[in-house]
């Protein structure tokens, strides 16, 4: 599959970025950290086009964009481990950034693996113009934020959807914070706020308010 990685139709770097993203397998960690760097792969990204994507990737633009979102995908902590975690964070830090907010996304699901030094790119991701990248944010603070954090107001501000509130909750008890809006949700005549809360402490090993 890496030998695939040095072809330059775009849709065959896309699929071999693909194929060693999806296991995120530890031996193609450096392959892709080397491929984000290369020029071929970041010169073409054109804030203009990155919400209109055509299909089969065959073109630069298309292409390019998936393959960058396949190498945030594929630098997971669990993957890169301590060897090259630190190589692969400044990787998913800047991407994190990318015009093409599924790449966004999967930088952001990625930096949560790596703990509390994620943290602030995960705020800034907060602040994002997707509303999907800033749900992704909020799904992964469950493992960054900490017990005497105080950030937690802000981040709650950041968006007032449910999908992205329900979220942050769910991560803030995996965390073990128990913020005021858990019990306010809870007594909530909202249906809907109150199967937030149900699941948020469900998943949490400390289920007491």
């Amino acid at each position: 599959v890496k030998r695939y990685l040095q072809e330059s139709h775009p849709s065959v770097v896309w699929a071999a970025s693909y194929a060693i993203a999806r296991t995120r397998a530890p031996g193609g960690v450096r392959e892709l950290i080397d491929l984000e760097a290369s020029p071929s792969l970041r010169a073409r990204q054109n804030p203009n086009r990155a919400a209109d994507i055509p299909a089969p990737y065959t073109d630069e633009l298309s292409g390019n964009q998936r393959t960058r979102a396949e190498i945030a995908r594929g630098l997971a902590k669990s993957a890169a481990g301590d060897s090259l975690g630190v190589r692969a964070f400044s990787v998913l830090a800047r991407l994190v950034g990318d015009v093409d907010p599924h790449v966004r996304i999967n930088a952001v699901r990625s930096l949560g693996t790596y703990g509390a030094q994620a943290k602030a790119s995960l705020i800034y991701a907060t602040r994002d113009y997707d509303p999907n990248v800033r749900i992704a944010a909020a799904q992964s603070f469950g493992t960054v934020l900490s017990k005497d954090a105080n950030d937690f107001p802000a981040l709650w501000a950041a968006d007032s959807s449910i999908v992205y509130r329900s979220s942050l909750l769910a991560s803030a008890a995996r965390a073990g914070l128990r913020p005021p809006e858990l019990r306010q949700w809870a007594s909530s005549p909202d249906w809907r706020l109150r199967a937030a809360v149900a699941s948020a402490t469900g998943d949490s090993l400390d289920r007491a308010f």
